[in-house]
């Protein structure tokens, strides 16, 4: 619920109001929570019947729209959650604030190379045999991209990304090196580098 919360700061909506948002009359948005529920909690319960529920109000290709919006969110959740990455303390969504007298910067869109708004990427979590790296698809990772981790001047491996949102990555660990497990803050390098 954080960036939901986030976001309706931004939109004058009250915090209270986004967290009874299910409590609606209107008739379309009950059955797209009723589905969008039922997906999120019992995805292999869901029938012909709760699709043929949205089509007086969606188009088939919205309930597609639907069920993947759902389940990317789902998964992009869970993916966090499992990582444990903390929420930012800041809203991400509020317009970059004004320095004294000026008119804040635009960013500029970036090349996987340069540094993101954080810096260079680099490890923000670590579970098992995986890695969450702090560049996304924003910075053009993509599934498939290899990311080369290290500490201070040591090789600690290779990670291999396998799911990919706005902001981070996550991928697979292997191809350990001298400098040990991976640890959060180390650096993230793009390509591969043999040692």
């Amino acid at each position: 619920m954080g960036h939901v919360v986030m976001t309706s700061e931004l939109a004058g909506v009250a915090e209270h109001q986004v967290l009874c948002i299910e409590q609606t009359t209107d008739p379309r948005r009950q059955a797209i929570f009723a589905f969008a529920r039922k997906v999120s909690r019992e995805p292999a319960s869901v029938t012909r019947a709760d699709v043929d529920s949205l089509r007086p109000y969606l188009k088939d290709a919205q309930i597609v729209e639907l069920v993947f919006a759902v389940c990317r969110y789902n998964t992009m959740n869970r993916l966090a959650d499992a990582f444990g990455v903390p929420l930012e303390k800041e809203n991400v969504f509020a317009p970059p604030r004004k320095k004294k007298g000026k008119a804040a910067e635009t960013p500029k869109p970036k090349d996987a190379g340069a540094a993101n708004a954080s810096g260079d990427p680099k490890v923000i979590a670590v579970k098992e045999d995986r890695v969450a790296i702090s560049w996304g698809s924003f910075d053009k990772v993509r599934v498939g991209t290899v990311f080369s981790l290290s500490r201070g001047d040591k090789y600690v491996g290779r990670a291999t990304i396998t799911a990919v949102d706005r902001n981070m990555s996550v991928g697979a660990f292997d191809n350990k090196g001298p400098g040990g497990p991976p640890q959060v803050g180390d650096r993230a390098t793009l390509g591969d580098i043999i040692e």
